[in-house]
């Protein structure tokens, strides 16, 4: 950024082709801002939802481990009966 004996210094032309550059300078550093954010939450979200997954896989495991029916462990869990079936 200039000081602002510099900018008033300038010809008019000058500041209003400063002003562009600058605002696209702001735009692009706000794009690529909410770029990461959006990036950061989503792999946030695919990972909780990943270890969500795993750990009801591994309680579906222990339960099947016990004995326990594939129709309470999917009730448990969340799996659907094919995915308490594969854990076998």
């Amino acid at each position: 950024m200039l000081a602002a004996a510099e900018y008033s210094n300038m010809t008019k032309a000058e500041q209003e082709a400063y002003n562009r550059r600058l605002k696209i300078q702001r735009d692009n550093y706000a794009a690529d801002k909410y770029a990461r954010e959006t990036a950061i939450a989503e792999g946030l979200a695919e990972g909780l939802a990943k270890g969500e997954a795993a750990k009801a896989r591994a309680i579906a495991k222990g339960l099947i481990e016990e004995g326990i029916s594939i129709e309470v462990i999917q009730r448990v869990t969340g799996l659907s009966v094919e995915e308490v079936e594969a854990l076998k």
